[in-house]
């Protein structure tokens, strides 16, 4: 789910706070899975991460879902991400979401 959260805070600086520590090539060592060399990748330019051994990803929202097993609420809770701003989703995205749902169905 593409997200436009202006004050969404830096995925890096959550990670790092979390415990997470990136190589100089944006890399480490997946927090989901057991791991002996680094699979997780972050793209600071997009705001994003992708396990390239679990197959999962998302941002810092997501993230924090993942790893502290909340809702997205909580998370953005978590985060200290006010209510304030306005959560819009694509007309791209709710067009892919009818397409899946349709698929399922």
């Amino acid at each position: 789910m593409t997200l436009s959260i202006a004050n969404k805070p830096d995925l890096i600086a959550v990670l790092e706070r979390e415990g997470i520590m990136l190589n100089r090539n944006n890399m480490a060592k997946c927090p989901f899975h057991d791991d002996r060399t680094p699979s997780f990748k972050v793209y600071p330019d997009y705001k994003r991460y992708r396990c390239f051994g679990c197959g999962k990803s998302g941002d810092v929202i997501s993230l924090i879902q993942e790893l502290k097993g909340i809702c997205f609420k909580d998370a953005l809770r978590y985060l200290g991400i006010t209510g304030n701003q306005p959560i819009t989703v694509s007309s791209r995205e709710i067009k892919k979401r009818d397409l899946i749902w349709r698929f399922r169905k």
